[in-house]
């Protein structure tokens, strides 16, 4: 009876623990499908609740989607000071104590705290430097409300009203803006240092981007002299580091294989042998050199139109299946008819797997998404009469690098988990094998495969990958910039291909005024 029992309760653990997976997968397609079709106050309803990842070991999870479901909403003040949050808590985590993390080494990745993968830690700067430009941009903070919960279980509403700013506090948001590029450099620094050598994200391209574009911005002098020198860091940034990304390299893959030995080669050799520039590499170098050319006009002349395009998703994590052999310790026959410990973990491996004699377990892997997409800014008068059609270029292929990302992790993750796991089914084995010793007959070895399968599902659940990712992050980030005549009313399109295939995404009227720049910010699903 107590055998019977211990089956059900290891089996029942395996059950609630898929009925736990499967409902956060859910939430997490929910919330793109809710936040696709713009319903963003159900979206933040959404993560606010115990369907979205209640337990407390996810809670920068939620502050990363809530703060980029009100950036998207258009509620600057509320999604900055949750990205604050989300920066803090982040930071703590990232610098907590040893001991959780080696609990997490034994058990399970799922039972630790939701830490961020390093690209998506550094996204949060993005957000952050941003949202800081949006305000100083808005020149205000929305109107909203916070609660407080009171001892009599009710919440007390505070309601905080819609605040103009001063020309002094818009410029300090501008200034901190700044700050956090700054910052944001000073992280992908550390970065550099803890990966130095692998292949893998260390640096962003975006942070060099945003942080030029934020010092024109500034306009001083020293500010504009910045804002060369970041674009010029950033085609070196394509160079070492975004030529592991297929979206620009046709030769990541050797690009990649090779990569310990590229700094000890030429540049010329690396470019022949290792480069073959994709057309989104070419639009990406082209871009950045009309920036840098078009620092060098007089103010007058600079461009005065700037959009950033989100596009889609990042790629979903995904299990992906890993066979991993058992380590066969010696192990002796028993005189008798009894089954040895050898043959008997043989067969109850061929139980669990009905195959050969090896235990299996998940790593999170990623969904591939092919690019092959362009994107356009298509400019038109009054009459409808197309003036330009300039192309918004690719900067950050965000699902590659979480791809990458992945992929690196992959090698030790195997072992370090194979290992442990391998440990869990030794010991059950040995559990069970005590069962079929106390009852060395047909009847006794069915009772111990039972109470093996048993423990194997259990195995499977405890090992439950992690596949808790930042599901609201974009597939793509893309920019472009370009001149508009004043005093004119024109229409502009974001257009997804060309020609007769051309579909039109999003629309805005714009009307330029001489002593302004406008700054366009496009999400599209």
């Amino acid at each position: 009876m107590l055998k019977i029992r211990i089956v059900v309760v290891l089996f029942s653990t395996f059950l609630l623990s898929c009925a736990s997976t499967k409902k956060n997968r859910d939430a997490q397609a929910l919330l793109k499908r809710l936040t696709s079709q713009g319903k963003y106050t159900e979206a933040i309803s959404l993560v606010k609740s115990d369907k979205f990842f209640p337990e407390e070991r996810s809670k920068l999870l939620k502050k990363l989607e809530l703060g980029n479901l009100h950036y998207l909403n258009g509620e600057f003040y509320q999604a900055l000071k949750i990205f604050d949050s989300a920066k803090e808590l982040s930071d703590k985590l990232y610098t907590k104590s040893i001991s959780k993390k080696i609990t997490a080494a034994l058990i399970n990745a799922n039972q630790d705290n939701y830490y961020g993968e390093r690209f998506e830690r550094s996204l949060l700067r993005f957000y952050l430097g941003l949202l800081h430009y949006r305000i100083y941009r808005k020149g205000e903070y929305e109107a909203y409300s916070t609660f407080e919960s009171l001892d009599n279980g009710k919440q007390k509403e505070t309601k905080h009203p819609e605040k103009k700013l001063s020309d002094k506090e818009k410029r300090q948001h501008l200034f901190a803006a700044r700050a956090m590029i700054l910052e944001w450099d000073t992280l992908l620094e550390n970065y550099k240092q803890d990966v130095s050598g692998i292949s893998t994200y260390k640096t962003d391209l975006m942070a060099k981007i945003l942080g030029a574009f934020i010092h024109e911005e500034i306009g001083t002098r020293t500010d504009r002299n910045i804002a060369k020198q970041l674009y010029k860091d950033a085609k070196k940034v394509l160079f070492k580091y975004y030529n592991l990304y297929p979206t620009f390299n046709f030769n990541h893959e050797k690009f990649a294989k090779d990569y310990e030995k590229l700094p000890k080669l030429k540049k010329s050799k690396i470019k022949k042998e290792y480069i073959a520039e994709t057309e989104y590499a070419k639009s990406l170098v082209a871009f950045i050199d009309s920036r840098l050319k078009d620092l060098k006009n007089r103010k007058s002349k600079r461009n005065n139109i700037k959009i950033l395009l989100k596009e889609g998703y990042v790629a979903k994590k995904k299990p992906k299946k890993v066979d991993f052999p058992l380590p066969m310790f010696r192990l002796g026959y028993v005189s008798g008819r009894k089954t040895s410990l050898f043959v008997f973990t043989l067969e109850m491996l061929a139980i669990s797997q009905g195959t050969k004699p090896t235990i299996s377990f998940e790593l999170p892997g990623i969904e591939e998404k092919s690019q092959g997409k362009e994107y356009f800014a298509v400019i038109k008068n009054a009459k409808g009469k197309e003036l330009l059609r300039e192309k918004i270029v690719l900067i950050n292929p965000m699902s590659e690098i979480a791809a990458q990302t992945m992929e690196n992790d992959y090698s030790s993750a195997k072992k370090a988990i194979g290992t442990r796991v391998a440990a869990k089914h030794v010991a059950a084995i040995l559990a069970s094998y005590k069962i079929y010793e106390a009852q060395p007959n047909a009847l006794g070895k069915i009772t111990a495969g039972l109470a093996y399968a048993a423990s194997n599902k259990a195995i499977a659940a405890s090992e439950k990958i992690d596949l808790r990712q930042w599901t609201t992050l974009p597939h793509n980030i893309r920019m472009a910039s370009f001149t508009l005549k004043p005093g004119k009313e024109y229409l502009i399109n974001i257009e997804e291909g060309q020609g007769k295939a051309a579909k039109v995404l999003k629309s805005k009227k714009l009307t330029i005024d001489k002593n302004k720049s406008y700054f366009l910010d496009f999400n599209v699903y």
